[in-house]
C-alpha cells in the first residue's frame, strides 16, 4: 500500500507495504502512527473484509484512494492520468481547506 508523508511543506515522501501477508499488518502501523494526506489502497486489501474494516476504521480520518482490480490490467496510460486526477483532486481540496483554514 503506497502511501504519502509530509516531510516538508512542499514535498513528501512515499511510505509503502508490500504484497506480502503481514503488509495489511504493517500498512495498519503506518497509518496508526504517521500523518499522511492521502492513502493509496491496492486492490489485495479488499480481498479480506477482516483487513478491510480493520484499515477503515484506522484510516477514517484521511481521504482514501481505492485501486481497483483492473488497475494493473487496464491500459497504462488511462489508469495512470485517472489516478493523477484523483490525487490531484484530492490534494487540491485539502490545500483549499488548509489555506482557508486559521492557524
Amino acid at each position: 500500500m503506497p502511501t504519502c508523508s509530509p516531510t516538508s511543506a512542499n514535498s513528501c515522501a512515499p511510505a509503502t507495504t508490500s504484497t506480502r501477508p503481514a503488509a495489511s499488518r504493517d500498512a495498519l502501523i503506518l497509518v496508526r502512527v504517521n500523518h499522511f494526506d492521502l492513502l493509496l489502497v491496492g486492490p489485495a486489501l479488499t480481498a479480506s473484509p477482516t483487513k478491510l474494516h480493520a484499515f477503515h476504521a484506522a484510516s477514517a480520518k484521511y481521504p482514501v484512494i481505492e485501486l481497483g482490480t483492473g488497475f494493473l490490467t487496464d491500459d497504462v496510460g488511462a489508469a495512470g492520468a485517472s489516478l493523477l486526477e484523483e490525487i490531484e483532486a484530492v490534494l487540491s481540496s485539502k490545500l483549499a481547506k488548509r489555506q482557508i483554514t486559521p492557524r
